[in-house]
C-alpha cells in the first residue's frame, strides 16, 4: 500500500476544504497509523495560513498544539502554539480550558510561575464548577505567596477565595498572616474579629480578642477602640488581670482617672497577695489625690493599706503627707493617731493631738485631748514644760467646772514641783484668776499663787 502517495493525496484535499469531515477523518486516520505527526503539523499550519474562517483556523491551531503536547512530547512547540490560539480569542470553552491546563504543566514543570498563574487565572475564568475554581485560587493564592512573594496579590486572590468559600479557614488565616507582613492593621483585625465570629472554642476567640485589642493600643494608637476590645473580654470571659492591666496603660494614656481608679479596683478584687493589694492601693490612692483631688478618697485607700500591714512605709508617708491639708488632717490625724501612739513616736504623736485639738469644737472632747497630749508630754517625752502648756490650755476650757479644773490644778501643779518652775504656774495663775467664776476655785488659785511668792519665790510684796 502507497500510505505516503494517500496522504499526499489528502493532505491536497484538506488543503483544499479544511472543514470537510470525511477528509480530514480519513487524513487523521491515516497519520494515526502511520505516525505522520510531524509532517501532519506542517499541513495544518499551512492550512491555517490559507483559512479565513476563525473558528476553523482556532481548531486547526488547537490540533497543532495538541500534537506537538501529545504526539511529538516538544513542550517548547506545544506552549508556541497553544499561546498562538489563545492569542485568537476563541470562544470555546472546552479548548480554551484544555489549552490552559496544557499550559499550565508546562509552566509548573518549567517553574514559570507567573505565567502559570495567568493560565490558573484562565481556568478559573472559564469553570463553571465553583469547586473547581475554588481550589485553583488556592492554588495561585499560594504560589503569590510563596513562590513570588507578592503579597499584594495573594491578599487580592485570598479575598476571592472568601467570596466563594466565606468561612475557609485557609484563606483566613493566609490573610491574618499576609496583613501582618503588609503591617495592615485594620484589615487584620477585621481578619480577626471574623475568626472569633468562626470560632467555638472560648480559648481562642479570648486570644483573639486579645490580639486585636493590642493591635488597636500599639499599632493603630487608638486606646479608644482598644479599650472597648479589652472590655469585652470581660463581658465575654470574666474579669482577668492581662486584660485590666492593659486598660490601666490606656487609661493612664489617655488620662481617664477616673476609669484608672476603677479598673485599678478592679484588680484589687482580683488580686490574691498581699503585695499586690499593697501595691495597687498606693498606687490608686496616689491617683486620687494627685491627679483626681478627691483627698478623702486618697486617705480611704491609704488608711487600707495601714489597716493591712500597719507598718506600711509608703502609706504612713502619704499619709504625713496628708497632714498639711487642711480638708483632710483631722481625719490623717485620727487615722495615724493609734500608729503612732503602738510606736511610741511621741513627737508626732503630739503632732497629730495639735491638729486634733485645734480641729475640736465640743469643750469636753477638747479638754481631754489635751490633757492625753499632757500625759504624752510629760511621760512619754519627759518634757514638763510642753506638758505644763497642755495641762494650763486644758484649765483655760474648764474654768466654769470646779471640779474637773481641781483635776487639771493638781495635776499642774505635780509638773511645777517635778520642774521647779514656780514663776510659771504663778505667772500663768495670776493670768487666769481674774477669769474665774466660781468662788473656792478662785481662792485656791490665789492662795497658792500667795504661798508660792513666799515660800518659793521670795517675792513677799506679791504674796501679800
Amino acid at each position: 500500500r502507497d500510505t505516503d502517495g494517500a496522504f499526499e493525496t489528502l493532505s491536497r484535499a484538506f488543503g483544499i476544504d479544511p472543514s470537510r469531515e470525511a477528509t480530514v477523518q480519513k487524513l487523521e486516520d491515516l497519520v494515526a497509523a502511520c505516525t505522520y505527526w510531524s509532517v501532519y503539523v506542517d499541513v495544518l499550519e499551512e492550512a491555517i495560513g490559507r483559512v479565513r474562517e476563525p473558528d476553523l483556523q482556532g481548531n486547526l491551531q488547537f490540533k497543532v498544539a495538541k500534537i506537538h503536547e501529545e504526539k511529538l512530547g516538544d513542550a517548547a512547540r506545544a506552549e508556541a502554539a497553544f499561546r498562538r490560539f489563545l492569542a485568537m480569542k476563541i470562544e470555546d470553552r472546552t479548548m480554551v480550558m484544555a489549552s490552559a491546563v496544557a499550559l499550565e504543566k508546562i509552566y509548573a514543570q518549567g517553574e514559570k510561575y507567573v505565567d502559570l498563574i495567568a493560565m490558573l487565572q484562565l481556568q478559573v475564568e472559564h469553570s463553571e464548577d465553583a469547586r473547581v475554581r475554588y481550589d485553583l485560587l488556592k492554588r495561585i493564592a499560594e504560589i503569590q505567596e510563596t513562590m513570588l512573594g507578592k503579597n499584594e496579590d495573594a491578599i487580592a486572590t485570598n479575598l476571592r477565595i472568601l467570596e466563594v468559600e466565606p468561612d475557609d479557614v485557609g484563606g483566613i488565616l493566609a490573610l491574618r498572616r499576609l496583613y501582618e507582613a503588609a503591617q495592615k492593621w485594620e484589615d487584620l483585625i477585621a481578619i480577626l474579629k471574623r475568626m472569633i465570629g468562626l470560632s467555638e472554642n472560648p480559648g481562642e476567640k479570648k486570644s483573639l480578642t486579645y490580639e486585636a485589642a493590642s493591635f488597636y493600643a500599639e499599632k493603630l494608637g487608638n486606646p479608644e477602640e482598644a479599650i472597648f476590645t479589652y472590655q469585652l473580654i470581660g463581658e465575654e470571659f470574666g474579669e482577668e488581670a492581662a486584660a485590666l492591666n492593659a486598660l490601666v496603660a490606656l487609661y493612664e494614656k489617655i488620662e481617664d482617672h477616673v476609669e484608672l481608679v476603677a479598673t485599678l479596683d478592679r484588680l484589687i478584687k482580683l488580686s490574691g497577695k498581699e503585695s499586690e493589694t499593697l501595691e495597687l492601693l498606693l498606687r490608686s490612692g496616689a491617683v486620687e489625690r494627685d491627679r483626681i483631688g478627691d483627698l478623702p478618697a486618697a486617705v480611704d485607700r491609704f488608711h487600707r493599706v495601714l489597716d493591712i500591714d500597719a507598718e506600711d512605709a509608703a502609706a504612713m508617708g502619704a499619709l504625713e503627707e496628708l497632714l498639711h491639708r487642711d480638708t483632710v488632717r483631722l481625719k490623717v490625724a485620727r487615722i495615724l493617731e493609734p500608729h503612732y501612739e503602738r510606736a511610741q513616736s511621741f513627737e508626732k504623736l503630739l503632732g497629730v493631738f495639735d491638729i486634733e485639738i485645734a480641729e475640736e469644737a465640743d469643750p469636753e472632747a477638747k479638754a481631754r485631748l489635751q490633757r492625753r497630749a499632757a500625759e504624752i508630754a510629760e511621760i512619754g517625752l519627759g518634757d514638763l514644760a510642753k506638758a505644763f502648756g497642755y495641762f494650763s490650755d486644758a484649765l483655760r476650757s474648764k474654768l466654769d467646772a470646779a471640779e474637773q479644773a481641781s483635776a487639771i490644778i493638781d495635776d499642774l501643779e505635780r509638773i511645777t514641783r517635778d520642774s521647779n518652775d514656780h514663776k510659771r504656774l504663778v505667772d500663768f495663775y495670776t493670768q487666769i484668776a481674774p477669769d474665774i467664776l466660781n468662788g473656792e476655785l478662785q481662792l485656791r488659785i490665789f492662795m497658792t499663787v500667795a504661798e508660792t511668792c513666799h515660800k518659793q519665790l521670795g517675792a513677799l510684796a506679791t504674796a501679800k
